[in-house]
Parts: C-alpha cells; structure tokens; sequence
C-alpha cells in the first residue's frame, strides 16, 4: 500500500478500533442484547446488527482511501506536464534568444525596441508565453523600414513563423497544467468529503455500539468504545 497522510491513517486506526470491538466481543452481547431489544413480533437480531454497522463502516473505510488513490494518481500526473513546460520553455527561449541575436547582427541593439526584445525573455513561463507571442505578432506586422547595414536582411515572417512553432507546444502544456490542478482541487475536495463522512460513519457506529454495549451490562467493553479516538479536523 501506497504511504497514507497521517489523517488518513489516524482515521483508518480509529475504524480499526471500532471493527475490533464488534469482532472480538459483539458475541459476548448479543443474547443479552436480543432479551432486552425483542418484542413478539420484532426480534432484535445482534449479528445482523452488528454486521451492518461493520458494512457501513468498511464502505466508508474503502471509499476514503479510493478518494486518496485518485488524488495521489492525479498528482504523480503533473510531472509528465511539468517536464513538458520546462522542455518547452528552454526551446523558446532558446529561439528567442536566436533572433535577439539576429537583430542585433543585422542592424544593433536599437532595433530591438521595435519588436519586443528589448528586454530578455521572462523565465516563468506564462510570462514566456506573452512575451513571445508579442514578439511574433510585432514581425509579422511591422516591416523592417531599412536595410540591414551588414548585407543581410532579415525575413521576419519567417522568424515570426519560427517562433510560433516553439509557442504552441509551451502553450498547451500549460493549458495541461491548468487543467491538472483543477483536477487535483477536485480529487482534493472528493478526499475532504470521503473523510468527513468517514467521521461521521465512524462515530454514529461507535456512539451506537457504545450504547448496546452499555445496555447489556458490560460498561468494560463500553469505555473500550468510548475511548476510540474523536475525528480530529480534516487536512
């Protein structure tokens, strides 16, 4: 089994306890019990009873650690989309660090301005993004208006059209990192609410068991019960 939050494992130790406690000592009870809770024409049924509490409390047990199993699926996920993002960012970068160099080649560092580069290119990525899709529009719709100095001009819808290339993929890898963390908040909220009714399962039972317990004269077994821990506030 994969390694359980400690909130996770205090939960699945406090159903233990309660499991134990209609395991090991529900029979010593249950004749006591049906005397009392039996009338002619409803006969109290220990074992069934006592079944249906461990049935709602193993749904419960199972339900909260599926919810922990997605959540943990979805967050070892984001690597493959994090590596993504970051190869496609050093390749944008790389290429718009290329065509800095080719302005300041062709003509000098003041016709940077024009095109967007004048600054160097933003490390986080979604800035990246802006800025190289800045960049792109600006070659693709402001004509250089001199020639180069050196003898070479430069074909910037052809740079335009080379930077896009690297855009795209940056671009959908963070559309995939944003949709991987709205997952992850969902499978997060989906484990909140599989703990809470955990809690809720866990205590009714042992609130329940504690009172049958009591009932049959056996206050032992029903400080046993009572003394499983209380749910602590969720994580």
């Amino acid at each position: 089994m994969d390694e359980l939050s400690e909130a996770i494992q205090e939960r699945l130790e406090r159903g233990g306890s309660v499991l134990s406690a209609l395991s090991m000592h529900g029979a010593e009870v249950a004749s006591t019990l049906e005397a009392l809770l039996s009338t002619p024409r409803t006969p109290f049924n220990s074992a069934r009873t006592f079944a249906a509490y461990t049935g709602a409390i193993e749904r419960a047990r199972e339900a909260m650690l599926q919810a922990d199993r997605e959540l943990t699926a979805e967050a070892d996920d984001d690597k493959q989309y994090r590596d993504a993002r970051d190869a496609a960012t050093d390749a944008l970068r790389s290429v718009l660090s290329d065509v800095r160099s080719m302005f300041e080649a062709a003509y000098s560092s003041d016709i940077l301005i024009f095109y967007g580069l004048k600054e160097e290119a933003p490390r986080s990525a979604d800035l990246l993004l802006e800025y190289a899709e800045q960049v792109a529009t600006l070659m693709k719709h402001k004509p250089l208006s001199e020639r180069s100095p050196y003898g070479f001009d430069l074909n910037l819808e052809r740079l335009a059209d080379r930077v896009q290339v690297e855009v795209a993929p940056l671009a959908e890898a963070i559309e995939d990192i944003k949709r991987e963390l709205r997952e992850i908040r969902e499978a997060l909220s989906k484990r909140h609410a599989a703990m809470e009714d955990f809690d809720e399962v866990c205590e009714g039972v042992a609130l329940s068991v504690f009172g049958l317990f009591k009932m049959a004269g056996r206050p032992d077994l029903a400080e046993f019960v009572r003394q499983t821990p209380r749910r602590r506030p969720s994580e």
